[in-house]
């Protein structure tokens, strides 16, 4: 009896098997398994389906989108053909890698875990549009973009999909708060304001007397201004830098 049984399942296999490849045509025609398609396997120059006790399962043959790109097997890019055991392509959008440091990995539908970068599977940069995500120094800071790391991307910018690299703190606020003509932190010390000794710094004045906020020789002005709005510009400071309100 149990010799029977194990005839009769040989039997039962090699008759899917023989139904699996009854419908040979030039449609189907292959040299490897990487060039059919719907889970089929190449066999003899033919694309077949095999039973599936003759079908080892991979990720990229089980019918299950398993690297979230909305693409299941064979229709994702990831998929060298059905013994492939990861969906995950070399495309920097479908490598399950992330690679602009920005705590999101690759093209998903699911926007809550996919990279806002990644157009789709194929894109092969995590940048995008956003002033927090497209690799530029957009407040020329030094400091470029979201990143999850400490230290690394710009404190102004507090998710990828920040449209601005500018914070809350004065000298990194993209306004002139003590009205001298300078602006913020800057990586270019040319450009940057005098009283900003970093991006963290809450107060743009500096320690110089045209810039201390102070009137240090009592004639009712105060620093170097060049902007109205911040009271009376002390006439004998020629500069921020200027360290002498009196002459």
């Amino acid at each position: 009896m149990f010799r029977w049984l194990a005839t009769g399942s040989l039997l039962l296999a090699l008759l899917a098997y023989g139904c699996a490849i009854q419908h040979r045509t030039d449609a189907y025609a292959c040299t490897e398994s990487s060039e059919c398609s719907g889970g089929r396997t190449c066999v003899d120059s033919f694309c077949v389906m095999l039973p599936d006790a003759a079908v080892a399962r991979t990720a990229c043959n089980d019918g299950v989108d398993n690297d979230d790109d909305g693409l299941v097997d064979s229709a994702d890019p990831g998929c060298a053909g059905a013994a492939d055991n990861s969906e995950h392509g070399n495309a920097r959008c479908d490598d399950g890698k992330d690679n602009d440091g920005d705590g999101k990995t690759d093209y998903s539908p699911n926007s809550s875990t996919a990279d806002p970068g990644c157009m789709n599977a194929l894109d092969d940069n995590e940048k995008g549009t956003t002033a927090c995500d497209d690799g530029a120094d957009n407040d020329g800071d030094g400091r470029i973009d979201y990143a999850t790391a400490d230290g690394v991307g710009d404190p102004g910018c507090r998710e990828p999909g920040d449209t601005s690299e500018h914070g809350t703190n004065a000298c990194d606020d993209g306004m002139d708060n003590d009205c001298d003509g300078r602006t913020d932190y800057a990586a270019d010390t040319t450009k940057r304001d005098p009283g900003c000794q970093s991006l963290v710094d809450t107060s743009e004045r500096g320690n110089a007397q045209c810039d201390d906020g102070m009137d240090n020789d009592n004639d009712g002005r105060a620093d170097y201004k060049v902007i109205n709005g911040c009271g009376l510009g002390d006439l004998q400071c020629m500069g921020p830098l200027d360290n002498n309100e009196m002459f």
